[in-house]
């Protein structure tokens, strides 16, 4: 299982005639696996996770030309949708 964890945060910026308020999203990326969280920061980290199928995942990626960093949510989804399917049971 996948889960995304959003989080917004107020920042506030003063000047000398007003205080501007702006927001920034930050995400967290988890990975349940056997009853534990796992937080993923990378693609790598991921696939470590999900070692059984090491270098299958990472051809996948790789095959994709695919960034963490630009597709969080698509390249987690994806390997975990693959992951699942090839477990025995």
């Amino acid at each position: 299982r996948v889960l995304v964890r959003r989080e917004k945060k107020v920042l506030y910026r003063t000047t000398a005639e007003r205080t501007i308020a702006s927001y920034k999203q930050y995400n967290s990326y988890y990975i349940i696996k056997n009853g534990e969280w796992h937080q993923i920061r990378s693609t790598d980290q991921a696939i470590q996770v999900m070692k059984e199928k090491k270098n299958e995942l990472k051809q996948f990626v790789k095959e994709r030309n695919w960034r963490f960093s630009k597709e969080p949510e698509t390249i987690l989804s994806a390997i975990a949708r693959i992951y699942e399917n090839q477990q025995p049971g």
